[in-house]
Parts: C-alpha cells; structure tokens; sequence
C-alpha cells in the first residue's frame, strides 16, 4: 500500500509519484475513476487501485464471510479462509493452527468429532479415540 503526500500547487495539490506528477483531482483509480486523493492505494501492472477497489479485483475472497483476505488467511480444501472464519462446525472454536478432521466436508476439533461420530465404550459411555 502506497500514501501519497501532497505538494500544495497554486489552486489545486499536485500529486508525486514515481516521479510523475497529476493533479489531486486527476489522480484517480483505474477500477472506480475516483480521486485518490491522499489516501492508500495499490499500484498493479502499471494502474493505481484505491484499497477497496483493489481488494474487490484482486484479494482472495473468505468463503465463509465472502470479505478480502488482506493477510493471514488459511486454506481448506483449496479454498480461501480468514483465521477467525475457519471454525469447527459444532463447537465453532478456531480451527488454525489445531489438529481437526473432517466429515461430510464440515471441519470438526477433534474433541466434538470425537463427541459426535466416534464409537463409544460399553462400559463407561466415553467416546474413543485413538
């Protein structure tokens, strides 16, 4: 992400980047035509994006909350999740960074697979696991 800093110009900013010059109002992303103004962009292949345009075209998309994975996001069966999104189907605690397994697609910790689709002891009624 890039943030430009204005050069006052008389009657309008001129703004710098790369060693080009515009105009504030000429300044504008390539996706939505806006004015960028001074805030946050991306450059990419040559055309400046405001973030929000940027993450629409081009970010993965969470395939739970279907909002821009900008950082640290996980995948599951070839598809995209932020951390938080990546949940056990049951208990819904993260799932990141933990054992879990799966059933019938759905994601489980292993303690609620364990709960849920494992065999249970005749003598005590516990799941086991193994």
């Amino acid at each position: 992400m890039v943030l430009l800093s204005p050069r006052p110009v008389t009657g309008t900013r001129k703004m710098e980047y790369k060693g080009s010059s515009w105009h504030e109002t000429c300044f504008i992303c390539h996706r939505c035509q806006q004015p960028i103004g001074t805030k946050s962009f991306i450059p990419k292949d040559g055309q400046n994006f405001c973030v929000p345009c940027y993450e629409r075209q081009y970010a993965l998309q969470c395939v739970q909350c279907k909002k821009p994975i900008t950082s640290g996001g996980v995948t599951y069966r070839e598809q995209p999740w932020h951390r938080e999104c990546f949940v056990c189907t049951a208990c819904k605690k993260p799932l990141s960074g933990q054992r879990f397994t799966s059933r019938d697609e759905f994601a489980y910790c292993l303690g609620c697979f364990c709960d849920l689709y494992a065999k249970k002891c005749a003598g005590c009624a516990s799941p086991i696991s193994g």
